[in-house]
């Protein structure tokens, strides 16, 4: 009996012949094309036992997908594995489990423990440590090889796990490997730095015949990263002119991290031979919202793209795709609450590619969302906190870290402050080890209720020290310190920037000392006649600047100005540049160097960027305008309304009008006022109606004047003073409206009024 007993292990185990004939071959691609496509199973049975296992395995995976009974394909799972276990020189069954696995990934069916997986091991990740294996076994096995671009190419530069890369590798042997695996490899190559090696492998891909438009792409992200940012920029459009509509995809994907769904619906209802002009137009209103030179912008944002994904993913991200939204460190507490609707609003997944099965898993922590819409920031803070900040309101044992590490460690927070647009802006980010490993570095919509970290941010952002020293322990108040303006109004503002942070991206020039400047720009001319034309006016504190000493003991300030206008309707863009050198005695601290300057606009509605600069590009000052109306046609129609004070910048062309620059008036003064009325004949009558009125709807002080006049002719040049003796200091809109019998015209100006 003990003889039997061996003689009958060793009959189990024995190899039996591994050679598959053409015949049952055959049969299992069919039985394949047809699992694919929900087609009915060939029943014609092999006569290989081991064949047959493989028949009855996907003969149960069809049956789960029409049952849902996960009994059935469990027992798939099974056969397959002890199909792969009596012929593990073939690539059939670990194929056909890798097949079993993505069905389960795209049915979001529960993890459990089925033969041939890992405990606790997602679907998708089974798929490719199955096909990982298949491949070893026979790496020319094409249906394996093709499952494998399937899954991988989609996802652009996302990550690969160790089996991925295994297999991509392996692939790369061939003379001639699957062409969109090459480009797989060369992204990897890229993810990992080797950034000479990933370019020669793109090159290679298009001299194969590879989608010129995609790969165009492709170099130019990798040619940023080599440093070679002219011709990045160059193969970036040289994709473009040429796009296809294999590419469009892509090149949707990489606006994505920076526009939001509106914008990119308009660039999905271009037709493909009108995309690569939508694009042109795209970054040309990129370059004159930041009043850059022609193709500063896409430079920057690839850039960006190159730093952000060297520096800010997610650690093995394919361990991550089990939660909906980034956790969020805000617990409610009293007064402030936790702003759940913002949260949610943050970006959790990247912009995909149809057809990703990765499309759950993040890609970049929120510093790699914020970089990309707004480059580096100007600032940068971190401190480490003890591991009860999250459920503590005392966190005053802070100690100061290095900012900037690729991820976030348990008790670490990191502020980042950016000048956006005329004003600060800091964002607060917490690291994903607080929640165990599961989370990536998250942003928070406030910081911490504790004096250390708000210290910390008042080294860069001295608003905020008051906040700090009220969190002070030793200062006692009554009842919670957040329910006290000193925390409540800086907490409204940090969630005013998280949101900006996250639903917009940056035009302001990323300069570290912005001047306190006012630049001012108007509207006037237009009509049916060419002299339509911006006013742009400066005041720029002499604090900001820095002089050169004459021989005479004159000062001289040399400054740049760079104005560039934008026309929606059609593209136009309209630019203009000098170099102004003010001569000026020795002057105080608060002193101000004025200026204007005009330049012609054809008629239409235009957004105007103006910047102002010394020899460096690191302090200066910028504004935006997002909507300068030079107006036209031949109907009534007026300029903007040109606001003065006694005393102010002369303006000739006004009639010696005096421009206020700064656009403040000191509370009980009068303001000056100057515009133009087109389109009525001389002497048509018509009523202008002033209304001053309170930017914070809960005051109630304001001034509405009307008076009748008599039109000049085709151009009427109206100057007016307005008393403000009844206004308190504050923001107010100035309406001016004009009506002539059924003709009506208004324009809206804003007003500060300053105590004395």
């Amino acid at each position: 009996m003990k003889a039997w007993g061996v003689w009958w292990l060793i009959l189990l185990v024995a190899p039996v012949s591994s050679a598959q004939a053409p015949a049952d071959i055959a049969l299992l691609h069919r039985l394949d094309s047809a699992l694919t496509v929900s087609a009915p199973l060939d029943t014609t049975r092999s006569t290989d036992a081991v064949v047959r296992q493989l028949q009855d395995g996907i003969r149960w995976v069809d049956e789960w997908q029409r049952t849902n009974n996960r009994t059935t394909v469990e027992r798939a799972l099974f056969s397959f594995h002890a199909a792969a276990s009596r012929r593990g020189d073939w690539a059939w069954p670990r194929y056909l489990a890798a097949r079993t696995h993505l069905l389960l990934n795209n049915a979001e069916s529960p993890i459990l423990n089925s033969a041939g997986q890992i405990e606790g091991e997602p679907h998708l990740r089974a798929v490719i440590r199955h096909l990982d294996a298949a491949l070893a076994s026979d790496s020319a096995f094409l249906p394996a090889r093709r499952l494998l671009t399937d899954l991988l190419f989609p996802g652009g530069d996302r990550e690969l796990d160790e089996f991925a890369r295994r297999a991509v590798v392996r692939e790369m042997t061939f003379d001639e490997p699957l062409l969109d695996l090459q480009i797989v490899h060369a992204r990897a190559l890229r993810t990992e730095g080797a950034y000479t090696e990933a370019l020669a492998t793109f090159d290679a891909a298009v001299f194969r015949g590879g989608d010129r438009a995609l790969l165009a792409l492709e170099r130019a992200r990798t040619l940023t990263a080599l440093g070679d940012t002219t011709a990045a920029v160059a193969a970036y459009w040289h994709g473009v002119d040429r796009l296809t509509a294999a590419a469009r995809p892509w090149y949707r994907q990489d606006l994505g991290w920076i526009v939001g769904e509106d914008s990119l619906a308009t660039f999905d209802a271009e037709p493909l031979e009108r995309v690569g002009s939508w694009l042109h137009r795209f970054w040309a209103e990129r370059d004159a919202a930041a009043a850059n030179r022609q193709g500063e912008r896409l430079q920057a944002h690839l850039a960006r793209w190159v730093v952000a994904h060297e520096q800010f993913r997610v650690p093995t991200p394919w361990r991550r795709n089990f939660y909906t939204r980034f956790w969020n460190r805000d617990p409610w507490v009293e007064c402030i609450g936790s702003a759940s609707s913002l949260v949610d609003s943050f970006p959790l997944h990247p912009p995909t590619i149809p057809g990703d099965p990765r499309f759950r898993e993040p890609l970049l922590d929120h510093r790699g969302f914020l970089w990309l819409r707004h480059g580096a920031p100007i600032g940068r803070t971190a401190v480490v906190t003890p591991a009860a900040e999250a459920q503590s309101d005392e966190l005053n044992d802070i100690g100061m870290v290095e900012a900037g590490e690729r991820t976030l460690t348990s008790g670490t927070l990191e502020s980042w402050v950016y000048w956006i647009e005329g004003g600060w802006r800091s964002f607060h980010l917490t690291g994903g080890a607080e929640f165990g490993g599961h989370a990536p570095t998250t942003l928070r919509t406030y910081l911490p209720i504790s004096e250390g970290p708000w210290l910390a941010l008042a080294q860069i952002l001295p608003t905020y020290l008051r906040t700090a020293l009220f969190l002070n322990p030793d200062r006692k108040v009554a009842g919670a310190k957040t329910c006290y303006d000193e925390v409540i109004g800086p907490v409204r503002e940090m969630r005013a920037d998280a949101h900006i942070g996250v639903s917009s991206d940056s035009d302001s020039p990323p300069y570290i000392r912005p001047w306190n400047a006012a630049i001012r720009s108007f509207a006037i001319g237009g009509g049916t006649t060419t002299s339509g034309r911006a006013l742009v006016t400066f005041a720029l504190p002499v604090r900001d600047l820095v002089a050169d000493t004459l021989a005479d003991g004159r000062l001289a300030w040399r400054v740049n100005f760079r104005t560039v206008a934008f026309r929606g309707r059609d593209g136009l863009t309209r630019s203009h540049d000098t170099t102004r050198t003010f001569l000026t005695g020795p002057v105080g601290d608060d002193a101000n160097l004025t200026a204007l300057f005009e330049w012609p606009l054809e008629p239409g509605s235009w957004q105007l960027a103006v910047r102002a600069w010394q020899a460096s590009d690191s302090s200066g000052a910028y504004v935006l305008r997002r909507r300068l109306d030079v107006d036209e046609g031949a109907g009534l129609t007026l300029s903007d309304v040109v606001t003065g004070i006694d005393g102010g910048l002369n303006w000739p062309a006004g009639g010696d009008f005096p421009i206020n620059t700064l656009g403040a008036w000191p509370e009980r003064g009068d303001a000056e006022l100057w515009f133009q009325l087109r389109g009525l004949p001389a002497g048509t009558p018509y009523r202008t109606t002033f209304e001053v009125i309170p930017a914070e709807t809960r005051r109630r002080e304001r001034i509405s004047i009307a008076s009748d006049e008599i039109s000049d002719g085709p151009v009427t040049i109206v100057r007016r003073t307005l008393g403000l003796q009844q206004l308190r200091p504050g923001t107010y809109r100035l309406v001016v409206t004009v009506q002539a019998g059924e003709q009506t015209a208004s324009r809206e100006q804003e007003v500060l009024i300053v105590e004395r």
